[in-house]
């Protein structure tokens, strides 16, 4: 069986990422790397307009660094001028790159080659790195992202359609805008902390979890947002004395607002 990518929600907050080109593919990648509040140094002669206008605006015009780049919604460093291997080492500490995530934007693929093998010679294997428009060169790869305020939804094709996976994106888009789900994951969320409050201790947590789980299922996507949250915390506490997970059959319509 073909190998398939492990989909995961990185968590690149206030980690460093090194953006390699400033030019469109650059300026599509931080529209996605900006809202993770991960901090950016981006490397270019040549920058793109709309992408100095939107996140390199707020950078010193002499040291190209923007202390304020959580504020400012930015970029933090901006480096304007030709890659050199150096840049690599900016923020290494011993054999720590310190750079969460490296991202090769630049249309030269012998370039782009060279950096790839001496970020893999310098750092590891393990250093995460990707080559635009250069598959076998990536150790992620960017899907198509559709989310509202709660709910992130990847679609990847592992880098084999990435125009296909945005219109399948938007098709998908188009039936959850029917579905209340931010509502649905706020009320998960605090029930699930309710519930967390009334059942502490290893001995609670596998029957917490199935029960949540099953409550979850009973309401379904369609339903979530009209759960009654202290019902059900009552109910959980009833049913978690009795030590049952068999819910009652007028669940929805009984504890719903």
């Amino acid at each position: 069986m073909k190998p398939k990518s492990l989909l995961l929600a990185h968590q690149l907050r206030n980690k460093n990422v090194l953006v390699i080109g400033a030019g469109d593919v650059a300026l599509t990648r931080l529209k996605k790397l900006i809202p993770t509040g991960c901090k950016i140094t981006i490397i270019g002669p040549e920058t793109n307009p709309k992408l100095k206008q939107l996140y390199c605006s707020h950078c010193d015009p002499i040291t190209g660094i923007d202390d304020q780049w959580r504020i400012n919604g930015g970029v933090y460093r901006h480096i304007s001028e030709e890659f050199q291997d150096g840049h690599l080492s900016l923020y290494q500490d011993g054999m720590n790159s310190n750079w969460a995530l490296i991202l090769v934007c630049i249309p030269d693929g012998v370039l782009s080659k060279h950096i790839h093998s001496l970020v893999k010679l310098k750092f590891g294997q393990q250093q995460l790195i990707n080559v635009a428009d250069d598959k076998p060169l990536c150790d992620v790869y960017f899907g198509a992202n559709w989310e509202d305020e709660s709910l992130q939804i990847l679609i990847s094709s592992n880098g084999a359609g990435p125009r296909f996976t945005a219109l399948l994106r938007d098709e998908i888009g188009q039936m959850l805008s029917e579905l209340q789900l931010s509502k649905s994951v706020e009320n998960l969320q605090v029930l699930r902390s309710s519930v967390q409050n009334h059942a502490k201790g290893p001995k609670s947590t596998k029957f917490r979890m199935q029960w949540m789980s099953r409550c979850t299922e009973i309401f379904g996507v369609r339903h979530c947002h009209k759960m009654d949250i202290n019902s059900l915390v009552n109910l959980f506490q009833e049913m978690y004395s009795e030590g049952t997970l068999e819910f009652p059959p007028d669940t929805i319509s009984k504890y719903s607002i």
